[in-house]
């Protein structure tokens, strides 16, 4: 805390966001795989080359994460692949994602897999199309707002929403960046202080307690 931190060239080499290593190491560690963090950022860098150098942005950078990882649990690279690459390489997601600087072998051996055969087929289907009121119905809650809704789309279910509400009010820390603002807020839950005195050099202030306000009886 208060020093500088150490150059890492090696951001600018495999260029994950820092939020996708928080992940990553989360996802290794239930794989009880947390001490191989550094081999699945070795293999970023090969899957981002291999890909085209998609930008690593949300969501080219989990896509190019979670292949990694998968690498190296399994110990053979490409013998599991996530749909989304699939359709990336199927060029799903337009031409300045990075497909068409693909490398060729490894385009040609996902777009002619069985898994893309089934993605195609999926994506020739008409998607469902529901109300608002059937959406909000298929989700559990035919009154619910529109935040509600959003959230248990964005998060498909209620488990991590259910959790977050149990975990109550987020924590409230005082740090240094307010430093009379906190003092004054810890102050109010200290009844046994009058007056507080701040001085700097020349100049000073005095704090006093308000003295509580007595309530006049009403007349008859």
């Amino acid at each position: 805390v208060g020093q500088p931190l150490e150059f890492d060239y090696g951001q600018f080499i495999h260029q994950i966001p820092g939020g996708v290593i928080s992940n990553l190491k989360h996802q290794l560690s239930e794989l009880r795989l947390q001490n191989r963090l550094s081999e699945v950022i070795e293999e970023c860098v090969r899957i981002h080359r291999e890909f085209g150098y998609p930008i690593m942005i949300t969501p080219y950078s989990q896509y190019v994460g979670t292949q990694a990882a998968l690498h190296v649990a399994t110990g053979e690279r490409y013998k599991v692949v996530i749909d989304e690459l699939i359709r990336f390489a199927q060029g799903a997601y337009g031409e300045d994602s990075g497909h068409l600087w693909m490398d060729q072998d490894l385009k040609d051996k996902l777009v002619s897999s069985g898994r893309a055969r089934e993605l195609a087929i999926l994506d020739t289907r008409n998607a469902e199309e529901l109300t608002l009121p059937e959406l909000r119905e298929k989700l559990g809650a035919p009154g619910m707002s529109d935040e509600e809704m959003l959230m248990r789309c964005i998060m498909q279910g209620t488990r991590e929403i259910d959790a977050m509400r149990a975990a109550g009010s987020p924590k409230r820390y005082y740090t240094s960046d307010l430093p009379l603002l906190t003092l004054l807020q810890r102050l109010q839950t200290r009844s046994n202080i009058r007056y507080i005195k701040i001085q700097r050099g020349a100049d000073s202030i005095v704090v006093r307690r308000r003295a509580p306000t007595s309530v006049a009886a009403a007349p008859n």
